[in-house]
């Protein structure tokens, strides 16, 4: 059954029904509030825009209408005009910023914008370019004029700077529209297109994201069908960078306080690979289904399904699965509709229709490229920090938007590398994208990736073969022990939009990390051991297993749940004398030691170069006697079968974290008293472990102490740091 309920602006302000509807934004009374001199308004421009407004169906107001009989409505009707209004459209020009009550207004504007949930403010540079709004000061014509005003009101100082903030606010952190150098009625018809666009589903200042969004929200309400009490799953499918997140998470923001439960599972793919199933599943139903954890704990990992239908059937929850890759997923997470209440929405977002329909999903919606010029806007915003392009940039922003085939991910990254930069510059970019043969994403992708110095291509690919993904804090102090300056190239990176970092996480979309390791298969295709990088479990067995490893390799990753067994020889790891990263990892450790590399003749080396040694169920009694620990920041041994680490005094000055969880064998851990920069150690389960070395009581930056299942160590414990520091377990 398909239910539709569109949306008509004439009908915006009752539109409660809608599952978009503003429940947490004020009632509009409004839709647009024009703010402009009188002298602009002769113009023409006000008059014609306003036209198209109320032809599109807009509620516009323009001070209270009675400007076109020559007369001024009182300034308390505009400011309460102001807080009723959805969108502020605010003329800019070389007149407004001269004009005492256009300036009071725009901060009332700007503080309504900062304060009630839902306005968007659109500025439009109206015969003035935005750089001479932000540096009024530094002699254009609207500078002048400022600063004349000012001269005026020398005892107002308060209120000329707030005007100023306001000014800077408006020129700066909005996306607006600048006039010069187009046809009037074309830039009016887009401006009022894109506000009726947005209108009906913007809640949030940040609107860059939002191009074309309408289209996707419009057709996505007729699938859901909020009003139906049927338990249905929806797919949202298409292409990697599409917008497929950027759709789901505003949908997720919009409908989630219609239901009793909700959660959303973001990089469900990547996710399931790291942490596996159980883990997972316990995500979903502790975090955002809000059952009892100490429920969870005593189900088995099938036993659970019961459970679960019989504590959610009666719920109506949304789930959002975001990036699903495989079945098993499906089948852990939504293992059919009967689980939920009435009214439950379940959204899947993947690349593979097929896997949708294989699991019976029939309302599937398919996320189409960005037309044109929702296209050139959204690159526009990225390149030049507003809505159109400049008109000298005009005909090269249209080929490189064309370039980007309409993907918002490539336009984003484009116009990001492209920002700031001369035409010039422009043309011999154009003239490299020109040549390539058979274009492909990547290939524009690949145009940002090259414009980077030497230490940002390092961070980038380390992102991209290690660690997406990761803690925020943990890679940095890797990547700023191995000499990359991370501050300086995480914060270009994030600027290209290569990289995003939300809630302290370290995040490369897929196609960024998909060429980012395709540029290191490159580097040998034949010899993986001449790689700077390697994290394909195959081509880790065959460099480890004949000892083929150089110089060149500075990383290794592996997931030893996807290997298979190795018996490697002492030299296993000799050749790789700049290796800085080694980590063999087992996800889901819960079910104990399932380590898949051996070393039955023992160890020779380590590089002397190790930054992060993460090696779960080491399998020798100790280190190497002639490992050098100096550069490491982080030791991590989980499960391993050493009695004792190293003896004697390590330079440890770098090292902040290590962690020796369930390592049964554990006797004692090393002399610490050079490791002064540690911040946690973690030896839980760690039962054979009698003694800590009294120098950890020193240890000043030291934040997190876990000595979980350690019972020998309880007394011991309170008598070394009753007084040193608090925050153990």
């Amino acid at each position: 059954m398909t239910c539709t309920s569109p949306l008509k602006a004439s009908s915006f302000s009752s539109s409660s029904s809608s599952f978009l509807a503003f429940s947490s934004s004020p009632p509009w009374k409004y839709h647009v509030f024009l703010s402009f001199t009188y002298e602009d308004n002769d113009q023409n421009f006000v008059g014609c825009f306003y036209k198209k407004l109320i032809q599109k169906g807009l509620y516009a107001i323009k001070d209270s209408g009675q400007r076109e009989r020559g007369k001024s409505s009182s300034p308390e009707f505009n400011l309460k005009a102001i807080e009723e209004s959805r969108f502020l459209v605010v003329l800019l020009s070389e007149k407004y910023v001269s004009s005492s009550r256009c300036l009071d207004e725009l901060v009332k504007i700007m503080e309504c914008w900062e304060t009630i949930n839902g306005q968007v403010v659109v500025p439009i540079f109206y015969n003035v370019d935005p750089s001479a709004i932000i540096e009024f000061q530094r002699g254009s014509t609207a500078a002048e004029a400022s600063v004349k005003l000012e001269e005026n009101f020398m005892e107002e100082r308060e209120k000329m700077q707030r005007r100023r903030e306001a000014l800077t606010k408006v020129a700066t952190t909005t996306y607006g529209w600048v006039s010069r150098g187009w046809e009037e009625t074309m830039f009016i018809e887009e401006i009022v297109r894109d506000i009726s666009d947005k209108l009906h589903y913007t809640s949030s200042r940040d609107t860059c994201n939002l191009v074309g969004m309408g289209t996707h929200i419009t057709e996505m309400e007729k699938i859901l069908c909020l009003e139906s009490n049927a338990v249905q799953m929806v797919g949202i499918w298409g292409m990697g960078g599409i917008g497929k997140t950027t759709i789901v998470k505003f949908i997720y923001d919009r409908i989630c306080s219609q239901f009793q439960a909700h959660c959303f599972l973001a990089n469900v793919k990547e996710d399931f690979r790291n942490l596996g199933a159980a883990a997972l599943r316990e995500k979903l139903l502790c975090k955002g289904l809000l059952l009892e954890r100490k429920l969870l704990n005593r189900w088995t990992f099938n036993a659970g399904f019961n459970m679960i239908k019989k504590r959610l059937c009666h719920k109506k929850v949304l789930v959002v699965l975001d990036d699903v890759d495989d079945w098993k997923q499906l089948e852990i997470f939504v293992n059919g509709s009967a689980w939920f209440g009435p009214g439950s929405r379940i959204i899947i977002t993947t690349r593979d229709k097929h896997l949708l329909e294989a699991h019976g999903v029939k309302n599937i919606y398919q996320v189409s490229y960005l037309k044109n010029d929702q296209a050139l806007q959204l690159f526009s915003q990225y390149a030049f920090k507003q809505n159109n392009p400049r008109m000298e940039y005009l005909e090269l922003s249209e080929r490189f938007s064309l370039y980007a085939k309409g993907l918002p991910l490539a336009l984003k990254v484009l116009g990001s590398f492209l920002n700031d930069k001369s035409i010039l510059e422009w043309q011999t970019v154009q003239d490299k994208l020109t040549i390539i043969p058979d274009l492909r994403i990547h290939d524009v992708l690949r145009i940002s990736f090259d414009d980077l110095d030497d230490t940002q291509r390092d961070v980038f690919l380390d992102i991209a073969c290690f660690f997406n993904g990761w803690d925020m804090k943990i890679a940095r102090d890797i990547l700023e022990c191995c000499g990359f300056f991370p501050d300086i190239a995480l914060a270009v990176l994030k600027d290209r939009a290569l990289i995003t970092i939300s809630d302290d996480m370290l995040l490369m979309h897929d196609m960024l990390q998909e060429m980012g390791q395709e540029i290191v298969r490159q580097q040998s295709k034949e010899e993986p051991g001449e790689r700077s990088r390697l994290w394909i479990p195959e081509d880790i067995y065959q460099v480890l297993t004949t000892e083929r490893g150089t110089r060149t390799v500075e990383g290794i990753s592996l997931d030893m749940s996807k290997t298979r067994e190795m018996h490697l020889q002492p030299s296993a790891f000799t050749g790789m004398s700049h290796l800085r990263l080694l980590n063999f990892y087992l996800h889901d450790s819960s079910t104990g030691y399932k380590a898949k590399v051996h070393l039955p003749h023992g160890l020779q080396s380590l590089s002397h170069q190790l930054r992060y040694l993460h090696w779960h169920g080491f399998p020798m009694k100790s280190l190497p006697s002639n490992f050098c620990t100096e550069k490491l920041v982080a030791l991590e041994l989980p499960y391993c079968r050493a009695g004792q680490l190293w003896t004697g005094i390590q330079p440890l000055v770098n090292l902040k974290r290590i962690s020796l969880p369930q390592s049964k064998y554990l006797t004692t851990i090393p002399d610490l008293s050079e490791a002064i920069n540690i911040e946690s150690i973690d030896l839980q389960g760690c039962k054979s472990l009698v003694e800590l070395p009294s120098s950890i009581q020193y240890l000043s930056k030291l934040e997190h102490l876990n000595l979980r299942l350690v019972r020998p160590l309880k007394i011991f414990l309170a008598e070394l740091i009753q007084n040193s520091f608090e925050n153990f377990i």
